[in-house]
């Protein structure tokens, strides 16, 4: 029975903490991966994206819990810890994690959260657009090397930001 989960938890906050705890359970801590920060956060988003593609209709959860529990809390401690060992500051090292975390949770969400719902027919869909209609020419689209592009980006991105910092 559904009630007999308030049991074991005390409310439904409690319920869906745990479940996402257990989630988190699934992937390992960022910072205790092999190699440099690039690796670390390149290894750390492929987890979390295979775990969200997993259970995609816990997206929404994993984009709205908060850090409460002993898990999320290592879990967000390991992410925020591979940017300050890199060289960011700690608000910057907490705004590039939350900028790679927010990444595959949207990137998942629009991808994995909408299974099925894709238009039969997409080159007619584009066809009165030139822009999507280039795009529609080179389907089928892979949305691995879409992810990959864009991790690239952020990556790119915050190696730039270190270069400056250590210059400056």
């Amino acid at each position: 029975e559904a009630m007999s989960l308030y049991n074991h938890f005390r409310n439904k906050a409690d319920i869906l903490d745990g479940l996402h705890a257990h989630l988190l359970a699934e992937m390992p801590i960022p910072g205790s991966l092999q190699g440099g920060w690039e690796e670390q956060v390149r290894a750390a988003a492929q987890a979390f994206r295979a775990v969200l593609r997993a259970h995609p209709r816990a997206i929404p959860l994993m984009a709205s819990r908060a850090a409460v529990t002993p898990r999320s809390l290592a879990y967000f401690n390991g992410g925020v810890d591979i940017f300050l060992r890199a060289g960011l500051g700690a608000v910057d090292s907490l705004r590039a994690f939350q900028s790679v975390f927010g990444f595959v949770v949207g990137h998942a969400a629009f991808h994995f959260a909408r299974l099925g719902e894709e238009p039969e027919d997409t080159e007619a869909l584009y066809r009165d657009y030139p822009a999507l209609a280039k795009v529609a020419a080179t389907m089928p689209y892979d949305n691995d090397q879409e992810f990959d592009f864009g991790l690239d980006l952020l990556v790119t991105g915050l190696r730039q930001k270190l270069e400056r910092e250590e210059r400056a």
